[in-house]
């Protein structure tokens, strides 16, 4: 019985790619198919290190961050996630900075403003903003920002408008004329008929 040989040669192997080696042979009761492989071990070697540290992230728990959110009775939270461990984390809202995490831990401060963070993992947990926070925000929408921090001191930011009920500042009034636009931030659902009640100041 002969035996039957076949040769191939890849050139330039590139990491990552998938090489198959096809060979068609009859289904003789005695026959066998061997594949031998042999390898260059005279190349260079080259070692690159990757470092794979992305910032820690936020987004809405259920909604889009992107989108205005109205604050009605219900908490508003947000998921908080990391590759390295959560180390810290702090909002930034009218014109206040609140450290809300340290050493991964919830500072009593932020919890006093309605702000509470329930812990996942080491990597993630739920980040959510209260009555007692909202309860300093005039009527309108807000930009809260955000700054994550990991163990590794890589810092990821984001941002949410956030609306609340309420009686806007005006922004077109005419003194000469007596007449001014007022504006409402209705975020319940359940209401329909709003009014504006005014008084003249003595």
């Amino acid at each position: 019985m002969g035996s039957v040989s076949k040769t191939g040669v890849i050139p330039t192997p590139e990491s990552g790619n998938l090489y198959t080696l096809t060979f068609k042979y009859s289904k003789t009761p005695n026959g066998y198919l061997g594949i031998t492989v042999q390898v260059d071990q005279d190349g260079e070697i080259h070692e690159d290190p990757f470092i794979f540290s992305p910032q820690p992230t936020i987004k809405g728990d259920g909604f889009d961050i992107n989108s205005v959110i109205g604050f009605n009775t219900d908490d508003i939270s947000f998921a908080v996630s990391s590759v390295q461990a959560l180390s810290g984390i702090s909002i930034k809202a009218n014109d206040e900075t609140i450290q809300v995490l340290s050493d991964g831990a919830l500072l009593p401060e932020a919890a006093a403003k309605g702000i509470s963070y329930t812990k996942t993992d080491d990597n993630s947990g739920k980040l959510s903003l209260g009555g007692t926070f909202f309860s300093t925000f005039a009527g309108g929408i807000h930009e809260v920002e955000f700054t994550m921090t990991d163990v590794a001191q890589a810092e990821g930011t984001g941002k949410a408008r956030i609306a609340t009920p309420g009686l806007t500042d005006l922004a077109v009034y005419d003194l000469w004329l007596n007449t001014a636009n007022f504006q409402v931030i209705v975020t319940d659902p359940a209401l329909t008929n709003v009014k504006v009640r005014y008084r003249e100041r003595e």
